[in-house]
């Protein structure tokens, strides 16, 4: 008798101390929690402008409840643009006007329409390129510059989009826009990149997601045998 309840107590303090066990168990991390811990940890192993792309995409993998949590309706706005942007700017195809044309040439295959440019471009350029090459009346539009700076600009911007997407715009030009966008748009990327780690990811599983991209890269940059 003794020896058998002895047998159901030790059972119970088994049980008690799983049950303890359990409760203070971390919850494994979700895929999603997961999903986005890579996504961030990715872009800290990548070039500038995929840098600032996946932060972006990482942004806009959460529900949007969570986005309110990140960015306002504004930002929310300005986001989904500068994505658009990032990824028609990894896209740059080089191109030959003509068969006389011997410099090097490049065309952005935008996302938008060229008469939207000015909400994409008017986020991040800031300098000023001189378009009458391509433009029979330049010199005319230039006029507007002081009648109305602010509708100037607009179309300019619109301009400058449909050169950079016409395959006339040299190489040198679209390396410059991209640098451009890079600068302007790093410090917001980023700002966007804490707001997300700060919210949604352990340290855990970031730990986690950085030894596996470090791993990676490691093996990427193994000689082949």
């Amino acid at each position: 008798m003794k020896e058998n309840m002895r047998n159901g107590g030790e059972e119970l303090d088994e049980e008690l101390e799983e049950a303890v066990a359990e409760a203070f168990r971390p919850e494994p991390a979700g895929e999603f929690e997961q999903l986005l811990a890579s996504n961030l940890a990715s872009a800290l192993f990548n070039p500038p402008l995929e840098k600032i792309r996946l932060i972006l995409e990482a942004y806009l993998l959460l529900p949007d409840e969570q986005k309110e949590m990140i960015a306002n309706e504004e930002e929310d706005r300005k986001i989904r643009k500068l994505y658009e942007v990032a990824v028609s700017l990894s896209n740059v195809v080089e191109v030959k006007p003509t068969p006389y044309h011997h410099g090097r040439y490049a065309s952005i295959p935008w996302s938008f329409s060229w008469n939207h440019g000015h909400e994409y471009l008017g986020l991040f350029i800031k300098g000023y390129w001189d378009l009458s090459c391509f433009y029979r009346d330049w010199k005319e539009f230039e006029k507007l510059r002081e009648r109305d700076p602010n509708l100037y600009w607009d179309i300019y911007l619109q301009n400058l989009t449909q050169y950079l997407a016409s395959g006339w715009a040299p190489l040198a030009m679209v390396e410059a826009v991209k640098n451009q966008f890079v600068t302007e748009i790093m410090p917001f990327a980023l700002r966007v990149f804490r707001k997300i780690y700060e919210n949604f990811i352990s340290t855990e599983v970031w730990i986690r997601a950085i030894e596996t991209m470090s791993g990676k890269r490691r093996k990427s940059e193994e000689p082949v045998k």
